[in-house]
């Protein structure tokens, strides 16, 4: 059986997983990680200068997780790798730069640095005496317009930004070669399920209004299989991002036994389905990856328990690991 595969967390920025209890990255280690953020510490900016030096550090960290990405798929590619399937069981999307960004925001508002809590406010337009007011209604009323201002910057920073736009071009183009050679690209749509409900719990449930493409993986697009999580029972699990381009769920429970919670994610979904992929890719060699992702949908896969009728399918664990086990579905 030919596989590639990469670990979860490997070369990317950290990710939101309420299940395995991953906290947000704080902004206290910001200029650690890219020293043009020093100056929310150390200068008096105005609101464009903040904002330009925070969408700086965005492009970075999609950048830098997507190029990842692209070269890992352009070293499988240099070595003429056929008939396999590569498992990425990571991401990043508007949805967890959005959570990142909001959480290193609040902790900046109440930095004992001035220039930071100054600055942060500006970027966002906090009105600093309202997020500090006794009543709670007006409190919550400022958070929930900040949380609005930082999804609407996140969203708009990505959806204008060149050098993520060229970043994914160059992640489009690798997949392309990769799956020319007839092998699978396997993706986790992400653990963004559950981001927008956390958020608006902090603001007494105030709703936010999402791009449509909130909880999209940056590594998602038409060409690669993008696994979504289910709780063992089939239903979908809610950790699980929501996304049009999810094209296949499996279970994302792993481990569990006796006085034990499993461990869960999208990042044990998606192993299942590339190991599987992988062996069609080896009994089939001759098959493109849409034709062993439609075999993999028509042959592995019931309908989603609970989903709507245009849900994508689950894998069935007993016919895959037959499979596995004997070459036979």
């Amino acid at each position: 059986m030919q596989a590639a595969g990469q670990q979860a967390g490997e070369g990317a920025t950290p990710r939101f997983n309420p299940s395995m209890g991953d906290q947000p990255s704080m902004v206290g280690s910001m200029p650690f990680l890219n020293p043009e953020l020093g100056r929310l510490d150390s200068e008096t900016l105005t609101r464009e200068q903040a904002r330009s030096v925070l969408g700086g550090q965005l492009d970075r960290e999609v950048t830098t997780f997507v190029d990842d990405q692209t070269s890992y798929l352009g070293r499988l590619n240099e070595a003429g790798v056929e008939n396999s399937a590569v498992n990425l069981s990571l991401g990043d999307s508007k949805a967890a730069q959005s959570y990142r960004l909001y959480f290193n925001t609040l902790e900046s508002l109440g930095s004992e640095n001035p220039q930071r809590r100054e600055n942060f406010a500006r970027a966002f337009d906090v009105n600093m005496d309202n997020m500090r007011s006794q009543d709670k209604e007006v409190q919550r009323a400022e958070d929930s317009r900040l949380q609005q201002s930082v999804v609407d910057f996140v969203s708009q920073s990505v959806d204008q930004s060149r050098p993520i736009a060229q970043s994914q071009d160059r992640w489009d183009q690798a997949v392309e070669k990769f799956e020319g050679n007839r092998n699978s690209v396997v993706i986790s749509s992400g653990n963004e399920g559950v981001v927008e409900e956390t958020m608006e719990r902090f603001t007494g449930n105030r709703q936010l209004n999402l791009p449509r493409d909130f909880e999209t993986n940056f590594l998602e697009n038409d060409l690669v299989t993008s696994v979504g999580a289910t709780n063992p029972d089939g239903t979908r699990a809610e950790y699980s991002s929501e996304s049009g381009g999810v094209d296949i769920y499996a279970n994302g429970s792993l481990g569990g036994g006796e006085g034990q919670e499993p461990i869960t994610g999208t990042s044990f979904a998606a192993p299942r389905v590339g190991v599987t992929m992988a062996e069609l890719h080896r009994l089939n060699p001759n098959m493109s990856s849409s034709q062993v992702e439609g075999l993999l949908q028509s042959r592995f896969t019931q309908p989603l328990e609970n989903g709507n009728s245009g849900a994508a399918p689950v894998l069935r664990p007993d016919v895959s690991y037959e499979f596995l086990r004997n070459q036979t579905f």
